[in-house]
């Protein structure tokens, strides 16, 4: 998937904001900054939400529940 990149971001906690080609905006949430996955160290674990948007902001509110991958 190619996403542009808005503000980079590398803070636990820290919203960000993705924008696919179709042109909304996708919200995501900083959740580790050294996570490991296997032999990989260091790696950023973020959730994506389901929420989007046709302008950056209001940041809609972003719950666990609502995170692409988490069920």
């Amino acid at each position: 998937m190619n996403l542009g990149v808005l503000k980079e971001t590398r803070q636990v906690g820290d919203i960000f904001v993705m924008q696919p080609p179709d042109g909304s905006f996708l919200y995501g949430r900083v959740i580790d900054i050294s996570a490991a996955i296997g032999p990989m160290k260091g790696c950023i674990l973020i959730y994506v939400y389901r929420a989007r948007s046709s302008e950056k902001v209001p940041i809609p509110e972003l719950l666990r529940a609502s995170s692409l991958f988490l069920r």
